[in-house]
């Protein structure tokens, strides 16, 4: 059994020793939808003087930086999480040991979201847009180019948003994800980018599979109704002439021998009038005069709902042996050939209580069936 340890700083500080004796829990979520956060339980008590520790410590300022580390067994606790304290929720109850103080914050997208601005963006790829507005950030950017250009004489690009919400709505338009992230090394970066299928897997979940069983409990949930294709109307404002942009086909690299639309396409098709509308959803682009904008951005969507297998489960990361992250690739045994292979990892929640560590995870598949290259192999 690997056993857990952790270490928090507070702007690049060591917490001191008391805080680690009145921690009552320790939370962070991670998520493919919403920035990361963080949320620690600390006991309080109220002193001679009649006010009650910790509430009034500089320590849990607003918009503290906080670090957070876990390890397992013998490893050195490397950093996991870093964030702004947002929130401070303190916990009074008639029995004084059931008082606490609820810290809560989130990863630097809470900075990138403080300010609605409403800004023009002339000559500049969306990709050098990420860049610029990242580093404003202090985050070192990870971004793939973009051709897309908007021209001051005939379609100037408005920001109507915070930053990192204008961000999103560009990685939309091309088909990217758009996170702030922390990399292996601690490094905490801006990413602005297609979704990275081509990972390293982490190590292999098992269930059922005897003494390598390290899962507690998988719930899997199979969505048969998903879109199989999208389309789109773009209205060229320089001849007036409307293009159709059908996209049929996904781009992402499958998880399993069997997509979505493989296995429901001539179904679906069979049971609908007329056939080439079954499962497709349109989509129109006003204004922009050069269509390949929209073009992403229908291949990015489909591809998004490709991920038509969901699971939820609870880890035993103290028999696991090691730690997961969003956007991770995990395989999982144990389930037979159909439900069995490689899975994103959609969500994490990591919890450190009464001296044990467990993950909730969230996983999602966009393909049926082992292709027969998982690692489903155990080290050691």
């Amino acid at each position: 059994m690997a056993i857990p340890s952790y270490k928090i700083s507070f702007d690049d500080e060591d917490a001191a020793d008391d805080i680690y004796e009145n921690i009552i829990r320790l939370e962070i979520k991670e998520d493919l939808q919403q920035a990361a956060s963080f949320m620690l339980r600390i006991s309080i008590a109220l002193q001679q003087e009649g006010e009650w520790s910790y509430l009034d410590d500089e320590r849990f300022d607003l918009f503290k930086k906080v670090t957070i580390a876990f390890g397992l067994g013998e490893d050195e606790a490397v950093p996991y999480f870093e964030g702004f304290i947002t929130h401070l929720a303190p916990h009074f109850d008639p029995a004084e040991e059931l008082c606490y103080l609820e810290v809560r914050g989130m990863d630097a997208t809470c900075l990138m979201n403080l300010e609605e601005k409403i800004e023009t963006w002339t000559d500049t790829a969306h990709s050098d847009i990420a860049s610029q507005l990242f580093a404003h950030y202090g985050l070192t950017p990870e971004v793939e180019s973009t051709a897309a250009m908007h021209s001051e004489a005939d379609n100037i690009l408005a920001q109507k948003h915070t930053d990192i919400r204008f961000l999103k709505e560009l990685a939309e338009r091309n088909g990217f994800e758009c996170y702030v992230g922390m990399t292996d090394d601690g490094q905490v970066k801006g990413f602005f980018k297609s979704r990275a299928l081509d990972l390293a897997p982490r190590p292999p979940l098992a269930v059922h599979f005897e003494d390598e069983t390290n899962v507690q409990f998988l719930d899997i949930q199979v969505a048969g109704n998903q879109p199989l294709s999208n389309a789109g109307w773009h209205l060229n404002l320089g001849d007036k002439e409307l293009e159709a942009l059908p996209v049929d086909e996904y781009a992402v690299a499958l998880l399993g021998n069997d997509s979505l639309g493989s296995l429901t396409r001539s179904k679906v098709e069979a049971l609908c009038s007329p056939k080439e509308a079954a499962g497709r959803v349109y989509q129109g682009d006003l204004t922009n005069l050069d269509g390949t904008e929209l073009e992403q951005g229908l291949q990015g969507r489909l591809d998004r709902d490709s991920w038509f297998i969901k699971a939820r489960g609870s880890v035993n990361s103290e028999s696991y042996g090691s730690l997961i992250h969003a956007r991770n690739l995990v395989p999982v045994k144990g389930l037979g050939t159909r439900y069995s292979g490689n899975y994103l990892v959609a969500s994490v929640a990591s919890t450190l209580a009464d001296g044990h560590f467990e993950q909730q995870i969230e996983l999602i598949r966009n393909g049926w069936g082992v292709t027969g290259d998982e690692p489903f192999a155990s080290d050691g």
